[in-house]
């Protein structure tokens, strides 16, 4: 959250509690089966617009970027696609409710 131009507020990160979740299972078993999935949605659909967010905490002093963690070793920013008419701001915080459990 921006409390300035140029300036970002940072808060520890004991902020926040975190849950966990049951795993979504996987939509795609392979990633040419995903590919060959998105190729058909855009000319489906057309263009994809989506939004991600950076957000920032510290612990003991150091700041650290919190990252969604899908499966064992893939980690990515909360966000995603924006549905006609959705705003990103919006996304993101329905993103954080909803995955991380806030």
């Amino acid at each position: 959250m921006a409390s300035g131009q140029g300036e970002v507020v940072i808060y520890p990160i004991n902020n926040y509690s975190f849950g966990s979740k049951e795993a979504k299972k996987e939509r795609d078993n392979s990633v040419p089966a995903r590919l060959e999935r998105l190729k058909e949605k855009y000319a489906k659909e057309g263009i994809r617009h989506s939004v991600d967010a950076i957000i920032l905490v510290y612990e003991h002093g150091h700041p650290h970027v919190l990252l969604f963690q899908v499966g064992t070793s893939y980690f990515k920013l909360p966000g995603g696609r924006l549905r006609p008419g959705e705003g990103g701001r919006c996304h993101v915080c329905q993103s954080m409710v909803s995955v991380w459990l806030i």
